[in-house]
């Protein structure tokens, strides 16, 4: 199903039908770049936003606000705005991810709840070495330099 543009409220967010597969936006006609995320079992507060950098977009970022079903329109809404007065600033609303860089193209699907759990490891790393501090500094060491020379590729 194709994204669409609507009024976002408490009621036009209820109103909206889960799709038969995948997933589709929402897109408010009031607030640029607020949106519900609809699938087939959970509709999503969200907003999306390019990050720049002297003018140029270094980044388009999507962050997660809040499930529709738990939280009204109007607290996504001034969640959204205050996350896009950040992203308007060239910061990353989500602390976790704000010392990373970030780079080209880049769609970042950030979950506020997710966050917030920090013993969860990474996929493919064992809890044990995911609580290590040197490998968790090379890991950031590592992720840093691939993130650069994706920046160099890009720019030059």
């Amino acid at each position: 199903m194709a994204d669409i543009r609507i009024l976002i409220n408490d009621k036009s967010t209820s109103d909206l039908k889960a799709p038969s597969s995948g997933q589709y936006r929402a897109r408010d006609t009031q607030l640029k770049g607020f949106h519900v995320i609809v699938g087939r079992r959970s509709k999503t507060f969200a907003v999306q936003g390019d990050l720049r950098k002297d003018g140029k977009r270094v980044a388009s970022i999507s962050v997660r606000i809040g499930d529709a079903e738990t939280m009204s329109t109007r607290e996504a809404r001034a969640t959204a705005k205050t996350y896009l007065a950040q992203i308007s600033k060239g910061e990353h609303p989500n602390p976790k991810t704000a010392d990373m860089p970030a780079h080209a193209n880049d769609t970042s699907q950030v979950n506020g709840d997710e966050a917030a759990q920090p013993d969860v490891a990474p996929k493919g790393v064992t809890p044990s070495s995911a609580s290590s501090p040197t490998t968790s500094a090379r890991r950031a060491a590592r992720e840093r330099r691939r993130i650069s020379v994706k920046l160099y590729r890009h720019f030059h």
